[in-house]
Formats: C-alpha cells, sequence, structure tokens
C-alpha cells in the first residue's frame, strides 16, 4: 500500500492517476542512520500485463534521511528501524508533484530478514535483506528486498547479511502496487 500522501498527489497527473507505482532505492547506511534516494514510478493501466516501459508515466525522486528509533510494533522482521525523513527532489511529471508538501514527510523504516515470498526475486539469495515501511508508525508493511551494492559489481561475500556502516545498499520492490 503506498502512503496517503502520495495517493492524494497522484490525483493531479493530468491524464487521471497513474495504475501501478514501483519503488527502488540507494542509500548508505551510517552509524546513526541512513541517506541516499527513493523513486517512485508511475505507471498507466494495462503495465501489469506486460510490465513494459512503455507504460512508465513518471519518476518521482526524493531524498531519504532516517535516524536510528526504538522498536516498531508490527516489524518483528526487523533488525534495525529508522525514522526517515522523505524530501522530494525532482520529477518528470509534468509539474505533477512540484512544490507538493504532501509528499514529504517522516516515515518509520525497517531493515530485517527478507519479506515472506520473496526467494524467487531474490538476486542474492541468502546475501538479501527485507526492507519494510510503516506510514502511521504501528503497521510494518514488506517493500522488498535489500543488498549490498558491492554485489552488482561483482564482490563475493561470506556469511550472513548484514547492516553495516558505510556500505552503500541498493533497495528492490519485490511487488508493484495497485493504485
Amino acid at each position: 500500500m503506498l502512503s496517503f500522501f502520495v495517493l492524494a498527489a497522484l490525483s493531479a497527473c493530468a491524464d487521471g492517476p497513474p495504475a501501478w507505482a514501483t519503488g527502488a532505492a540507494t542509500a548508505t547506511a551510517e552509524s546513526s542512520g541512513l541517506s541516499g534516494t527513493h523513486v517512485w514510478t508511475f505507471y498507466d493501466d494495462g503495465w501489469q500485463r506486460r510490465m513494459s516501459e512503455r507504460k512508465r508515466r513518471c519518476d518521482l525522486l526524493q531524498s531519504l534521511d532516517g535516524v536510528m528509533i526504538g522498536e516498531l510494533d508490527g516489524c518483528e522482521r526487523c533488525l534495525v528501524m529508522m525514522e526517515v525523513q522523505l524530501r522530494s527532489i525532482e520529477d518528470d511529471c509534468d509539474g505533477a508533484y512540484a512544490d507538493d508538501p504532501a509528499l514529504e514527510g517522516v516515515v518509520a523504516f525497517g531493515i530485517g530478514a527478507p519479506p515472506e515470498g520473496s526467494e524467487e526475486l531474490d538476486p542474492y539469495p541468502g546475501q538479501s535483506l527485507g526492507w519494510y515501511v510503516s506510514y502511521d508508525g504501528e503497521t510494518a508493511m514488506p517493500q522488498g528486498l535489500v543488498y549490498p551494492e558491492a554485489l552488482d559489481l561483482g564482490e563475493t561475500r561470506d556469511g550472513a547479511p548484514t547492516w553495516t556502516a558505510g556500505e552503500t545498499y541498493r533497495f528492490i520492490s519485490t511487488w508493484a502496487w495497485s493504485l
């Protein structure tokens, strides 16, 4: 489920709201939180049939700045919880998101065990973690998988996946959200 804020802003699109959304991020773990960027990609109706880039409506780039917090009820799989400030940086959505305060806010962001059912989509089985978001501060929703960016560059890792300060991670959605 997308944030209420994102759903409200989507109604501003000129040709009607998009029908689907996916999210991806790149962030660097810090001893007290994280920093990075998140991209929402929005698609028109019909995208789900072939997942064609021709149905891509637009992208919204957001900055991520997070600080560590305590545990969050509803995120038993989480190892690390952060309070993350989302700020819109830019978009190619024909101004639909320009200066829209509804797309900025604070969410609870968790890193932990991969979401159930994501095994087949894991690009690095046994090396990925999961990421979770709570928009209401009570319920953490699984979003996808997170893994060290170094794996994409050919580096290999032994042992269990970890969240390590100084490491840059890629966050991928394991499904799309129907809007």
